[in-house]
């Protein structure tokens, strides 16, 4: 029996990773989880500030707890449970990577990273939270420092995130289907066999 796999998203502020995890959710019939929404119950719960800085430093908090302790929450906060498929968005930390990867065994954890375009990336993110999502030290936070360079290294799958989200999604879906992962059959029903491949970079070696 083939286990259903656990999809991470990572990339810099901007990239689409929660639109992405919403729709490859939505046609998979899998759960979402996002480590930013979690943080966000947490402040939610202790009555602290929900903007970027503050989320960043309960962020920091809970990393110190441990990351088998900060994981194994989002997860059950989630209500996943094994062998069940999961889209985990906001992957910044490599030692998250790692710890899904060991809690969620023998399922198979598939790392997916969304690169764009500088320019391009900032302009989303002024439409989206105007000039003061460009602050400088909300970008050279201690959580977005492996999303430049390190998380790339560690994905199965680069994506140029200006496509489509359907072009993205089908990537997705045809990159797991390339190593041995099943598809459930609610995203099969809703298409997402595509076509047409998106350009990416597929790293087998890494899966």
């Amino acid at each position: 029996m083939r286990l259903n796999p656990v999809i991470g998203l990572s990339g810099k502020l901007g990239s689409g990773k929660s639109s992405l995890a919403s729709i490859l959710a939505d046609r998979s019939g899998w759960r979402r989880a996002a480590f930013g929404d979690y943080l966000r119950h947490l402040a939610s719960q202790r009555r602290t500030g929900m903007d970027r800085a503050s989320l960043q430093q309960l962020g920091d908090e809970q990393i110190a707890l441990g990351w088998d302790q900060f994981c194994s929450n989002v997860l059950a906060y989630f209500n996943w449970k094994p062998g069940q498929g999961l889209v985990v968005e906001g992957i910044r930390h490599i030692a998250a990577v790692d710890t899904l990867s060991s809690l969620i065994a023998p399922q198979r954890f598939f790392l997916v990273y969304l690169a764009l375009e500088e320019t391009l990336r900032r302009n989303r993110l002024i439409q989206r939270d105007g000039v003061d999502a460009l602050f400088p030290s909300l970008e050279g936070h201690s959580s977005e420092a492996q999303v430049t360079e390190a998380l790339p290294r560690a994905a199965a799958l680069i994506l140029d995130a200006s496509q489509s989200l359907e072009e993205l999604a089908e990537e997705v879906w045809e990159s797991l289907e390339t190593m041995g992962s099943p598809i459930s059959e609610p995203a099969k029903a809703a298409g997402v066999a595509a076509a047409r491949r998106v350009p990416g970079i597929y790293r087998p070696e890494l899966n």
